[in-house]
């Protein structure tokens, strides 16, 4: 027999039936103030989904089910749960296991509401409100396995790197904790206004690695670290941490149907600029821009330290535009893919930066290949990612006769190195990139859904 206490219990019919027949659905109702009155074997009264002075909402006890003759509205203690909340339909089956007590006895708190875990004002700002979804998604990364080993398998996995960007992990546990907030149904509604939530009820970002994007006026990093992982963000409206203004959602799954996007943020305009209090707090007269996100978190790991990055290659928004020229930098290293897409964005992209007074190189990766494929095929990481910055090609003139930036930037001790956990192969022959020439007669190529990543 299944353990219907297992991750993928909704499977089993027979648990699913049971919370159904369980669960006290009449009282639900009146919770949600309805006046029910017996009629016969049923109960009625006025419908909640509609306005009506005749009652045609009705209950069945017998079958535990309702329905409206009145709109059409009906179903079971799920349906009423999802129509009520807001939620998904496996949220509502984790808020009836709950309320019926079907999770096992020895967990005093269910992995799947970490109650302690989140803490949050429906009165807050927006961008405090994701400062607090993004440490509870940081709490849920310490006991995902999935997203340790999504991060492991890109070489991420770096506690001191995880802490520093507040990664995180979306596992759809935080719809079900809300309704045990008590103001979680605006927690909700403020929620879906930011994208957090869809308007179904579905977690924006479920089984998705998160990183978010905060303000490029966030403060310089402290030596100890950002307080990521603290279970409830401060009260006071003022935080030590950067609000958040956008996330960034990474599938962290092997495999998936075809046609799921594996690559979200919450919906409006892109906000926000990567790693900028990094980028200030190293002093460099450089800046790596990195076509995703992905990519600039390898170059960190790895000791580059003045590195940002785009919403994909045609991601440059003004807010990161107006960073990169109006930071006082000298030089834009272009670390996007070497491919087709990443080619022509960047021979579009440099005189533009050029044109702003800013010298501008192209880093050298081998052809097809991104800086995080690269990092993870090269025997030595760190050596191999500082050859292909100091291999860069050059895409303007030199305007600016200094030292060699690299060297502010000591690459880590072979101690202080944690292995990959995944195989390892020679580093690839790296040739010199050279910039794409231009044709004004060229017809424009198709867009490679590549240059549509986000990060």
């Amino acid at each position: 027999m299944s353990n219907p206490n297992r991750g993928n219990w909704w499977k089993n019919t027979e648990e699913v039936d049971r919370l159904k027949r369980s669960a006290d659905l009449a009282g639900m109702i009146r919770a949600h103030g309805v006046d029910l009155s017996p009629e016969g074997s049923d109960l009625v009264g006025l419908c909640p989904f509609h306005r009506e002075d005749t009652p045609s909402f009705r209950v069945t006890p017998s079958k535990n089910l309702y329905h409206c003759f009145g709109c059409g509205k009906g179903g079971s203690a799920v349906d009423w749960i999802v129509a009520t909340r807001g939620v998904s339909v496996r949220e509502a089956f984790e808020a009836l296991r709950v309320a019926t007590g079907s999770v096992q006895a020895n967990r005093v708190t269910p992995p799947e509401l970490v109650e302690s875990s989140f803490c949050a004002d429906p009165t807050w700002s927006d961008g405090k409100l994701l400062s607090a979804v993004t440490d509870y998604y940081a709490s849920r990364l310490q006991v995902s396995a999935s997203g340790q080993d999504f991060l492991t398998r890109r070489g991420l996995w770096d506690p001191a790197l995880v802490s520093r960007f507040r990664l995180g992990h979306a596992d759809r546990t935080l719809g079900p904790l809300l309704d045990r907030l008590p103001y979680g149904v605006q927690l909700r509604k403020r929620l879906v206004s930011l994208g957090v939530f869809r308007e179904n009820g579905r977690e924006h970002l479920c089984g998705s690695l998160v990183v978010p994007v905060t303000s490029s006026h966030q403060a310089e990093p402290q030596a100890e670290g950002p307080s990521s992982l603290a279970a409830c963000p401060p009260a006071a409206e003022e935080s030590t941490a950067a609000d958040v203004l956008g996330m960034y959602g990474r599938k962290a799954g092997l495999q998936y149907r075809s046609g799921t996007p594996l690559h979200l943020y919450l919906k409006g305009e892109h906000r926000g600029v990567f790693n900028t209090g990094g980028v200030r707090a190293s002093g460099s007269g450089t800046v790596v821009l990195c076509e995703a996100l992905l990519d600039a978190l390898t170059l960190i790991r790895w000791g580059i330290e003045p590195v940002t990055s785009a919403y994909g290659v045609h991601g440059v928004t003004p807010e990161l535009w107006q960073f990169l020229t109006e930071s006082g930098f000298h030089r834009i290293v272009l670390a996007f893919d070497a491919d087709e897409a990443g080619d022509r964005a960047a021979s579009e992209l440099a005189p533009r930066l050029a044109s702003e007074g800013l010298e501008v190189q192209r880093m050298a990766l081998p052809v097809g290949v991104d800086v995080n494929r690269y990092a993870l095929e090269s025997a030595d990481p760190a050596v191999s990612l500082r050859v292909a910055l100091e291999r860069a090609s050059w895409m303007s003139e030199r305007l600016y006769l200094d030292s060699d930036w690299l060297g502010v930037f000591p690459a880590p001790g072979a101690s202080t190195l944690a292995p990959l956990a995944v195989p390892v192969m020679p580093a690839p022959t790296v040739a010199t990139v050279e910039a794409p020439a231009e044709s004004p007669t060229q017809e424009p190529l198709a867009q490679e859904p590549q240059a549509d990543r986000p990060f």
